[in-house]
């Protein structure tokens, strides 16, 4: 059994879950997460945090946050992890982003679920202000804490026990087989705290010249249906595999310069991995975009000659001028003009609905719909007659085939009535 310590965020406690494989097992003796290091070198405060101060309070926090919070305010992070001797120490910088709370010379870390007046009201730590980890706190107060956790951590663990684990938040992310930007304001946060975590690792690199370290991949995305749901540093399983794999590498004890490139070449092969996956669903979307355009200007340019001149739908709204008709997906380019050409020819418009089909209408929708002679959905990218409850909606790719379509689709609800 090969154990391990942690101080770091989820991404690290994840890659040992994802070690299925190791010979006798593996094992998380001690792991301690959400504590900046401006935070577990702080003074301590007046206030003892227990665990009858979050009764009755935010339902939200799992056992685990709770007693990272009740040792960051106590200010015994350092007792926790180093408590059991492990094999290995695993290492992040990564909760050095997260907000921080101070009164005098006490800090602590502000977990992101707990609310500022909760903390204030509840738990006893009032007056305590907010301070931000980019412009609040100097470079060399950063070096200072840093410089101290290193110390702290080679007085337990050889450089040779000490696994540093660098790793970014992304700005994309994959849902399902497609390519996704986080907001904006996501996007600009990421940029902020990568800046100054990159600052960070490269201290703790000089710092621990000698330790093993795991360097994080080009092209990296993370994963909308992550276990613990979307976020900027959920990544794509590729990633987990990748960082298992480099443990297994450290673990083999192989000579300092043969694990340096084996670890370089299974990152290179974990980038490439990612730049091919991005690249392919930007191939698909552009690909599916352009398809989409292409139907969408084929369609318009034909239904604006058909409504405009003398096609078949023409020859149809001529010969039934004052039909009642209900629109499904209406307001896009093809819906609007649809309902141009039906207000053209007389047609009465019963009912009219954004949605491309019928499961979102409310009964009295329905029985609009139904007092329709005809239904036309508008969405040119399907070719799919919605129907429910006996009534059927014409997609608009059949409007432009024959009078003898349209009479089907007419004929037909009129004969479910």
């Amino acid at each position: 059994m090969i154990t391990f310590n942690i101080l770091g965020d989820c991404v690290s406690r994840d890659i040992i879950t994802t070690l299925y494989d190791i010979v006798g097992g593996v094992k998380v003796l001690q792991y301690h997460a959400i504590s900046s290091p401006i935070s577990i070198f702080s003074e301590k405060g007046n206030k003892e945090l227990q665990l009858d101060d979050f009764e009755g309070r935010n339902q939200t926090l799992s056992p685990f946050r709770k007693r990272c919070m009740i040792q960051d305010v106590n200010k015994r992070i350092l007792d926790h992890v180093f408590e059991k001797q492990s094999d290995y120490f695993i290492l992040d910088i990564l909760d050095a982003r997260l907000t921080l709370m101070r009164k005098g010379n006490h800090y602590f870390t502000k977990d992101p679920k707990v609310k500022l007046e909760e903390m204030s009201n509840h738990m006893g730590l009032n007056t305590y202000n907010a301070l931000s980890p980019f412009s609040d706190i100097t470079m060399e107060q950063w070096k200072n804490c840093i410089d101290k956790l290193s110390d702290a951590i080679q007085k337990h663990y050889t450089l040779n026990q000490i696994i540093l684990n660098v790793h970014y938040g992304v700005k994309k992310y994959t849902n399902h087989a497609t390519l996704q930007d986080f907001s904006p304001s996501q996007k600009k946060f990421v940029e902020k705290y990568n800046y100054l975590i990159g600052h960070l690792f490269e201290i703790l690199r000089q710092n621990l010249d000698g330790c093993h370290v795991i360097d994080f991949p080009d092209h990296v995305i993370a994963d909308k249906n992550h276990w613990l749901g979307l976020h900027t540093l959920h990544y794509h399983n590729i990633y987990y595999d990748y960082a298992a794999e480099a443990i297994k590498v450290i673990l083999s004890n192989m000579p300092d310069n043969e694990e340096k490139s084996k670890l370089e070449q299974l990152r290179n092969v974990c980038s490439e991995r990612f730049e091919s996956m991005q690249m392919k669903m930007e191939f698909d979307l552009v690909k599916r975009k352009s398809e989409w355009r292409n139907h969408a200007l084929t369609f318009t340019s034909e239904l604006a000659l058909d409504c405009f001149g003398d096609g078949n739908f023409i020859k149809w709204l001529e010969k039934n001028q004052r039909k009642k008709v209900a629109l499904l997906k209406c307001q896009d380019t093809a819906g609007q003009i649809l309902v141009k050409g039906l207000n053209k020819y007389g047609c009465n418009i019963v009912f009219s609905t954004q949605d491309p089909n019928f499961d979102k209408l409310t009964d009295e929708q329905i029985a609009l719909c139904k007092k329709a002679d005809i239904i036309i959905s508008a969405n040119v990218h399907s070719k799919v007659a919605p129907q429910r409850d006996g009534i059927y909606a014409i997609p608009i790719s059949d409007l432009l085939k024959s009078d003898n379509t349209l009479e089907t689709y007419y004929n037909f609800n009129k004969d479910r009535e």
